[in-house]
């Protein structure tokens, strides 16, 4: 209230008493009242209202209006006062879809009835034509005219719309149920005894006839026509009452009295109808606490609770009392609001975040509130909106780390000179990139300080053609006389040469440039020792940007510099998977290694590591075992790729060779017998880096030298389920095979398992040896060459003796994998060559070749 209008000071506070009395919501609070100087001043909360302009109401809004409007002067009138001229510009739209005022006007006292319902017409008129919704609600200022009694009588339908006037709550139970049936079914049967005695009076002719005789029905029927002329439509408590008066029915409508079975369907729908409004009301009253609990609960749930409601509320088969209709109507309201407080939290701390340039985190705040609360028109518009914001960022940063390499590449073509302005578009929007724009030039500025003091001073000893000592990488320091510099480095001529050479500036070393630089700037370099390695962006070029361990003491470069590192990865990986794309194997493997020379090994993931071992190793997989230092005997004659192995044919020609891959046992002697022979006595095994699988040859050429105990002996699958081929077989400590009866003395020729040794021998038929018995023929004889083939697979195991099958062995092995050996028992045998057809399996030769990859590219590194 401003100081000159003091002696308003009691209607002022009579109109603020008011206003606070009837909000019963508790939408317009008090939040203080006192004095500040001479003015009195009431400051009310609003609750986030709008006000409200023309054209901003639809059709709904405006009713929902009107019928707020009434409430207002209807509870003033109640109460005995009469509100002033309200403005329309007090009036504000609130969250949840109602109306307030934040004026009153002068406040007065009713002098007649009627003096309300004036005024709210009147209000009403006004606000219409101010807000462009007079033609909308015009019809219910003159139905609101019509309705209010001579007497200043508030009407009873108005009350029940608006809510103005609380309806006593009414229970529905089992008594209630029955005493309405019980009423119902006597207005029934009165009107059909009455329909009945009409009958008995009435002759047939008559029927249902409206007059009697002569002039009395000609009176009569004036007098209905002019009693229905008179009278209004039947309103909804003529229905309830259930009341109809003769009089009010048109002349010209024949009346048809209802049948019994008319009665009988009309009350079982009636009883149909209460019943299904009992249960509905026992099923709302078990709902109801549970929308209470989403009301006063964190505010989960709020936005599905008002769905769930509002479509309970236009179910036209959910019957309730009129009391629960208005229930579920401010529960909807309530929710509403609550909605609006717990979302505007949330908006405020979006707007927080947005305003701190924190986008990301007002994205994650947003998304956590629509899960939280449920979607809605608000929340999701305010998330699109920041979403965009945060893409526009994206795309502002990803311009300005453009804008920051190429200052650096500037620098790098020439430090001297270098043009530093930065520009992009939109960047003033996002204060946090303002800064770090200033921040990177700040750093730039700073690398630049140091190099130009360096070049100064070396500049200076040009142009005296004097001596400095520089050191290049691990060389000692030389004398040099510096002849001409550029912005990659300078011309110099040692001491005692007459010709100069190019230095680079990436060539001096660490102990250089701390030198270079404390000679240059002793004042800077007092402050700060290490600005020395900040050299490195500059003198080091943009391969030293892969690798700027030195730049500790700046912010913004180093991640600058990681995004290049990142982006040049990237496109180099790209190459690769082109190389590979077209089959372009050497020049893939050539590619990977100058990637992993190039880049520091911190820069690459697992995955990415194991994919360049892939890579790599390609063109190893397709040239087989060459280059590898595997099989270095061994004469490689056949190389092979199926679905599922790599199929290997390896030859040994002569003992020398023989020796460098098959590895004599414990106690075992080996030795050559001139060049091409070898003496083995024991057993030796093939070293292979995998095991061979599913299908194994090996041939040997050579010869016995013990009659009685040959024992030429192949083993296949060492190391898991060996199989012995032996050819003049005879242990130690064994002479004979005995098999059903059927006794083979040793030595002979056989195939079994190699424990199959200690098996005991089987002198019944019913219990016969688990392998072929082994035969006697053909007999070795010593100094006798001779070729011994040994096979197997899925078809089964073979031994050949100089061409000519003699024996086969067709048990079934789970498993087919391991490795080659032979065993003589002690016996010494000769061996001048030895073949082999094996298969790998696929996957084991690229793990080998992964394994082999790894080494050759991370084991400097």
């Amino acid at each position: 209230l401003p100081a000159s209008e003091t002696h308003l000071e009691e209607e002022f506070s009579r109109e603020v008493r008011c206003m606070v009395e009837l909000d019963g919501t508790g939408v317009l609070r008090v939040i203080d009242e006192g004095r500040a100087g001479s003015a009195r001043y009431v400051a009310l909360d609003e609750a986030g209202g709008k006000r409200l302009s023309p054209g901003d109401l639809d059709e709904a809004e405006a009713r929902s209006l009107v019928l707020d409007m009434y409430r207002l002067f209807r509870k003033s009138a109640s109460k005995g006062w009469l509100p002033g001229q309200i403005p329309v510009e007090s009036i504000r739209s609130l969250p949840g879809g109602v109306f307030a005022v934040t004026e009153l006007g002068r406040i007065q006292k009713n002098s007649t009835p009627s003096d309300g319902q004036k005024k709210l017409i009147e209000s009403l008129r006004r606000w219409g034509r101010h807000l462009e919704i007079y033609d909308v609600i015009s019809p219910m200022i003159e139905e609101l005219r019509s309705a209010s009694g001579a007497d200043g009588r508030w009407p009873e339908n108005w009350d029940r719309a608006s809510g103005a006037v609380d309806l006593p709550a009414h229970k529905v139970g089992p008594f209630n149920y029955l005493l309405m049936s019980f009423i119902v079914l006597a207005l029934a049967l009165g009107v059909w005894w009455s329909s009945t005695n009409d009958m008995t009076r009435e002759t047939p002719e008559e029927g249902f006839s409206h007059s009697n005789s002569g002039s009395t029905g000609e009176t009569r029927e004036s007098e209905r026509g002019e009693d229905s002329r008179s009278k209004t439509p039947l309103d909804s408590e003529d229905l309830l009452v259930g009341e109809v008066d003769s009089r009010d029915v048109d002349s010209d409508i024949e009346i048809v009295q209802p049948t019994s079975e008319e009665e009988t369907l009309t009350l079982y729908t009636w009883s149909e109808q209460e019943k299904k409004r009992e249960l509905n009301l026992l099923r709302w009253l078990e709902q109801r606490s549970e929308f209470l609990e989403v009301l006063t609960g964190s505010g989960a749930g709020l936005a599905e609770a008002v769905q769930m409601l509002e479509e309970l509320e236009r179910d036209p088969d959910h019957l309730l009392s009129l009391e629960k209709d208005h229930e579920i109507h401010a529960l909807i309201m309530a929710l509403k609001y609550q909605y609006q407080l717990h979302a505007g939290e949330i908006l405020r701390g979006a707007r927080e975040y947005v305003a701190s340039d924190d986008h990301q985190q007002a994205t994650q705040l947003l998304r956590q509130g629509i899960a939280q609360l449920g979607s809605s028109d608000l929340l999701q518009e305010s998330l699109d909106h920041v979403e965009s914001l945060l893409q526009q960022k994206e795309e502002v940063a990803g311009l300005l780390d453009e804008g920051f390499l190429r200052v650096l590449r500037n620098c790098l073509a020439n430090p001297l000179n270098v043009d530093l302005t930065i520009s992009v578009p939109g960047i003033e929007n996002f204060s946090a990139l303002l800064e770090r724009q200033t921040a990177f030039l700040a750093e730039v500025e700073e690398v630049l300080h140091v190099h130009s003091k360096i070049v100064s001073m070396l500049s200076m000893l040009e142009s005296d053609r004097g001596y400095v000592s520089l050191g290049m990488g691990l060389e000692k320091s030389l004398e040099v006389r510096v002849d001409e510099l550029d912005s990659t480095g300078m011309r110099v001529t040692r001491r005692g040469r007459r010709d100069s050479e190019k230095l680079e500036w990436n060539q001096l070393s660490a102990e250089t440039r701390k030198r270079l630089f404390r000679d240059a700037d002793p004042t800077g370099f007092a402050e700060n020792p290490d600005r020395w390695q900040q050299l490195s962006v500059l003198w080091d070029g943009e391969s030293g940007w892969l690798s700027h361990s030195d730049l500790t003491s700046f912010q913004v470069i180093p991640e600058v510099l990681d995004r290049f590192v990142l982006r040049r990865k990237i496109e180099d990986l790209e190459k690769a998977r082109n190389l590979e794309a077209v089959g372009d194997r050497s020049s893939l493997q050539l590619w990977v290694s100058q990637m992993v020379e190039k880049f520091p090994v911190e820069i690459w993931s697992p995955e990415e590591k194991f994919q360049l071992e892939k890579w790599w190793s390609l063109q190893l997989g397709d040239r087989g075992l060459e280059n590898w230092d595997i099989f270095g005997g061994a004469e490689m004659t056949g190389w092979a790729k199926t679905d599922s192995f790599r199929e290997i044919e390896l030859s040994w020609s002569d003992g020398e060779k023989i020796l460098l891959d098959w590895i004599p046992g414990d106690e075992s002697q080996v030795r050559l017998l001139g060049r091409s022979e070898v003496v083995l006595s024991g057993s030796a095994r093939l070293n292979s880096p995998l095991e061979f699988v599913d299908a194994l040859e090996v041939s040997i050429v050579g010869a016995v030298t013990m009659r009685e105990r040959p024992n030429l002996n192949i083993v296949l699958w060492l190391d898991r389920a060996p199989l012995l081929f032996g050819a003049g077989i005879r242990p130690q400590g064994r002479s004979s095979f005995t098999s059903s009866g059927e006794t083979v003395l040793l030595p002979a020729h056989g195939i079994m398992p190699l424990e199959g040794l200690e098996i005991r021998d089987s002198k019944k038929g019913e219990d016969p040896l688990p392998f072929p018995l082994p035969v006697m023929s053909p007999r070795l004889n010593p100094g006798n060459v001779i070729q011994m083939v040994a096979s197997d697979s899925r078809e089964g195991a073979k031994l050949s003796l100089n061409g000519r099958e003699i024996l086969d062995y067709s048990a079934k092995k789970a498993e087919r994998s391991g490795g080659v050996g032979i065993e003589t028992f002690g016996s010494s045998v000769v061996i001048r060559s030895i073949s082999l057809k094996g298969r790998w399996d696929e996957a084991s030769w690229n793990q080998f070749l992964l394994k082999k990859a790894s080494s050759a590219l991370w084991m400097d590194k």
